[in-house]
């Protein structure tokens, strides 16, 4: 794939395309399917209520993609009731499980307790400098959403592979949680305090910095890491 143009994208190119919820929610769940090993049924999210979390949440996802209609990356998190949040960090959440009523409108002046659902990116580019802006940009909707006054408190995310896994051991070190009941292993993090440690003073480039700005100037939660 070695000079292909490649470009991110988010709801605004899904409209230009003319695809519906259903047709969004029916090429990712495809793409995944392709790229992610060791997914059964359980992973994915009933298409239905798939597209409308990714119509609804305009700013919790993104895609790479080189021609319209044609997706080489996906990310999206998840915003989880208390409750919700519970099973992810049991290590119960997967595609299947993800249903309305676990999953909160966002609105201004709330902070959320979120799952990451997926991070999936074609193999021909995983690593090329285009991974690593396209990372980048889960940091941007965090600033977006902080500029709305909305907020992430606690953050659950399943590592399945060898290379989330040394990821989260020399980078991230998020703190282990449960298996997953599919696949991996759960980890959690409570994201203020992740933005005030040593590893992410050090390597902080000028987006981290604006948020962490961000979170250090909102009032927290009285609620921090269950």
């Amino acid at each position: 794939m070695s000079g292909t143009h490649l470009e991110f994208g988010g709801l605004d190119e899904i409209r230009s395309w003319g695809w519906s919820a259903d047709q969004l929610a029916h090429e990712i769940d495809s793409f995944r399917h392709r790229t992610i090993k060791g997914l059964n049924e359980q992973c994915f999210i009933k298409k239905d209520f798939f597209g409308e979390l990714l119509f609804e949440n305009e700013l919790s996802w993104k895609i790479i993609y080189d021609t319209p209609g044609n997706i080489l990356g996906f990310w999206q998190w998840v915003p989880l009731t208390p409750a919700g949040f519970e099973q992810s960090i049991q290590g119960q959440i997967c595609g299947e499980r993800i249903v309305r009523s676990i999953v909160p409108e966002m609105e201004p002046g709330n902070w959320y307790d979120t799952y990451f659902f997926s991070l999936s990116i074609c193999p021909s580019i995983r690593k090329s400098m285009v991974a690593i802006r396209f990372s980048a940009t889960i940091i941007q909707s965090l600033i977006d959403l902080a500029k709305r006054n909305i907020f992430v408190n606690n953050m659950s995310m399943c590592f399945a592979s060898s290379y989330s896994m040394l990821m989260n051991k020399f980078f991230l070190q998020f703190d282990y949680s449960a298996d997953h009941v599919v696949t991996g292993k759960i980890h959690k993090t409570h994201l203020p305090t992740f933005l005030k440690s040593t590893v992410m003073k050090i390597s902080a480039g000028k987006n981290m910095k604006e948020l962490m700005q961000l979170y250090r100037e909102a009032t927290p939660p009285v609620a921090v890491m269950l």
